[in-house]
């Protein structure tokens, strides 16, 4: 269970932090819906009906949420969802949507700029490899570092069929990998720097 502590203060009646918890989530939110490939306006309209959903909330409600990040993915995907299907531009299975994952490096080195852009890049075609479900579920889980019952259910399947979709995901990752970033690759996705 992850636990933030300024939201934990906002629940608990500090009204100032939602601020604080608004930016430390909203690009993970917009990146997010991008990668559901939903509009910029979509994505924008739903980050403020969730936060607003959020502010509006009692402390019995907001005492509930023991998990923020997995609580705003889950309700960003959910609002996304239900934005589509009122202006009718949902087919009827979410799943054949594509994901796209925001993809970069996270160093601190100057002179490997050029380097970790190139690396960047393949990561990116490797992930094109995937299947939509598998990006979106490799992504949840290494990048947002939720568990496999949450993930499981903001993509409402079973955990152990989610543990299957990251595993053959991230074998098949390393199967198609240039033997130079194999290494590099497990590790980095395993430390959550790509994405």
């Amino acid at each position: 269970m992850q636990t933030d502590p300024d939201f934990s203060r906002f629940a608990q009646g500090e009204r100032g932090l939602f601020r604080v918890v608004y930016d430390r989530y909203i690009h993970d939110l917009y990146s997010y819906g991008r990668g559901l490939c939903y509009s910029h306006d979509n994505c924008l309209d739903a980050i403020q009906d969730v936060f607003t959903r959020i502010y509006g909330m009692g402390p019995e409600e907001l005492a509930r949420i023991s998990n923020i990040r997995y609580y705003l993915l889950r309700s960003m995907r959910n609002r996304l969802t239900d934005i589509s299907r009122r202006s009718g531009n949902l087919s009827e299975n979410i799943e054949d949507h594509p994901f796209i994952a925001d993809v970069s490096v996270a160093t601190h080195e100057m002179d490997s700029m050029e380097e970790d852009r190139l690396l960047a890049g393949q990561v990116r075609r490797l992930l094109e490899l995937l299947t939509p479900r598998q990006r979106e579920a490799v992504y949840l889980r290494f990048m947002q570092e939720m568990e496999y019952e949450q993930i499981a259910d903001i993509l409402k399947m079973e955990p152990g069929s989610v543990r299957t979709l990251v595993f053959r995901g991230i074998a098949r990752i390393r199967s198609c990998a240039p033997a130079e970033i194999k290494a590099v690759l497990t590790l980095s996705i395993l430390a959550g720097k790509f994405f």
